[in-house]
């Protein structure tokens, strides 16, 4: 089975990636959604018209964000404070170089080529305390991923703007075309999702 995700940073977009099974109230067929927050909790710029609603569990998932948590957590403290004291870091083959150690090592996780990637990707965020959101392919209607705790996902669709609401460090949206807004700590990215 070929895996794709997007992998987002403000360096960088990476493919590779997992499928989750999980479920969203459509708003198409017209079925309540959750409404749990309000206008002001979104950029200006998005109108609010729908919420993203969790119908069933995530499945295991195998992204960037896992891997920390269960491989990397446990020495270097939690995803989203992880490494914020480092005030000048060393970033390029030297971060790439440690985070293979690293998962060699303590981590007793080796990374192939593309993992690696993905966890440098995600190490470079956490040091930058910048946005990173972690895509997994379309499942049926909704798109799964994995963010830093703290982080704000809003996909600006046709039919609305739709606030995943994080699960740990896990969300999920609509597989519908749209502008996915990643925000984190004041700061924004903004990817092309395609047609589903």
């Amino acid at each position: 089975m070929r895996y794709i995700a997007i992998v987002v940073t403000m360096l960088s977009v990476v493919l590779l990636g997992y499928v989750v099974e999980t479920q969203i109230v459509d708003p198409v067929n017209q079925t309540p959604l959750v409404a749990g927050q309000t206008e002001a909790a979104l950029p200006v710029s998005l109108p609010v018209s729908s919420y993203i609603q969790f119908t069933g569990e995530f499945a295991e998932t195998a992204g960037p964000v896992t891997y920390y948590v269960s491989s990397c957590a446990r020495c270097h403290g939690p995803v989203d404070y992880a490494y914020r004291e480092i005030k000048n870091p060393r970033l390029g083959q030297p971060l790439r170089q440690t985070i293979k150690l690293m998962a060699e090592g303590p981590a007793m996780a080796p990374l192939d080529a593309a993992a690696l990637r993905q966890q440098y990707d995600l190490h470079v965020a956490m040091l930058g305390a910048t946005p990173y959101a972690w895509l997994a392919p379309p499942a049926g209607n909704v798109i799964t991923g994995e963010a830093i705790p703290g982080t704000k996902i809003v996909l600006n669709a046709k039919s609305g703007a739709y606030q995943a609401q994080m699960q740990d460090y896990r969300f999920v949206i609509p597989n519908e075309p749209g502008e996915l807004k990643v925000s984190r700590e004041g700061k924004e990215i903004a990817i092309p999702l395609g047609q589903p």
